[in-house]
């Protein structure tokens, strides 16, 4: 590398850094916390439950992340309980959700993967009407 090639380099490396740096602070200030919500009746501190999401107007937490049942809890803005939503997905004998959020009407989105009887692993993703009555749409996404 020629000095002329290494001036531009370093310069090119001191705007990068700079324009870095000057994005932090409005980054800082977007991620500043409004207030605080205390979920009625869960205990986060074993570990068995990961740290809630927030997604929508609701706070999201899954119970049995990693089992055959795992179990989605919806919480209000304000930590109320609203309800539990089971999901299990046929013919597996086991499951990983591995990613979850609420849609605007209440709709639940899941995706993740599932081991089979035959250890065979299928991805999913599932779409969980907000009418619990209703029949969530299933899709596998591997290795079809």
């Amino acid at each position: 590398m020629n000095l002329r090639s290494c001036r531009c380099f370093i310069r090119m490396l001191l705007f990068g850094a700079s324009a870095f740096v000057g994005f932090l602070p409005g980054f800082a200030a977007a991620l500043t916390a409004s207030g605080k919500v205390t979920l009625s009746g869960f205990d986060f501190s074993n570990g068995t439950i990961p740290v809630p999401r927030w997604s929508n107007g609701v706070v999201l937490a899954i119970e049995g992340q990693t089992t055959l049942a795992p179990t989605l809890h919806i919480f209000d803005a304000h930590g109320n309980y609203l309800r539990s939503v089971p999901f299990s997905l046929p013919g597996a004998s086991w499951s990983l959700v591995r990613g979850y959020s609420s849609g605007p009407d209440g709709t639940i989105a899941l995706c993740g993967e599932a081991k089979d009887a035959q250890a065979q692993v299928e991805h999913f993703l599932a779409i969980l009407p907000p009418d619990p009555l209703a029949a969530p749409k299933i899709v596998r996404t591997y290795p079809y």
